[in-house]
């Protein structure tokens, strides 16, 4: 019985954790939430909106599907931004710096070790030329 508690548990705070993270919520929370409220949980999860990377608000989307209702940004980088990334990319690997994205948040890695964290094209655009 308690095997079959904890093999439930793992199951749903890793199903938690996963759709928290697409959904731009607290994963840590929903882990915990996911290891005690098993299926309930899960559920409720399922049940409220994305949070836009942009503008934190709940994603409302708009007519098109693609774009925050708050704050009309996109809620992942489109082939246009991906292009540029590409451009800061080979900057930004010149002066030593590593650039990794998941769609919307762009990480970079600087010499000394230090990450920093973007959201969308245009916050990154800023900090290459600056």
């Amino acid at each position: 019985m308690n095997i079959l508690f904890i093999i439930f548990a793992i199951f749903f705070a890793t199903l938690c954790g996963v759709m928290a993270k697409r959904k731009n919520r607290n994963i840590a929370l929903w882990v915990v939430l996911g290891a005690i409220g098993g299926l309930v949980s899960f559920i409720v999860l399922a049940l409220i909106p994305y949070i836009c990377p942009h503008c934190s608000k709940n994603f409302s989307k708009d007519s098109d599907g693609t774009r925050c209702g708050s704050c009309g940004k996109r809620d992942a980088l489109d082939s246009n931004e991906l292009i540029k990334l590409e451009s800061f990319k080979e900057t930004l690997m010149e002066k030593g710096i590593s650039v990794k994205h998941d769609g919307v948040k762009i990480t970079i890695t600087q010499k000394s070790g230090a990450k920093l964290k973007f959201v969308g094209i245009d916050s990154l655009e800023k900090y290459v030329l600056s």
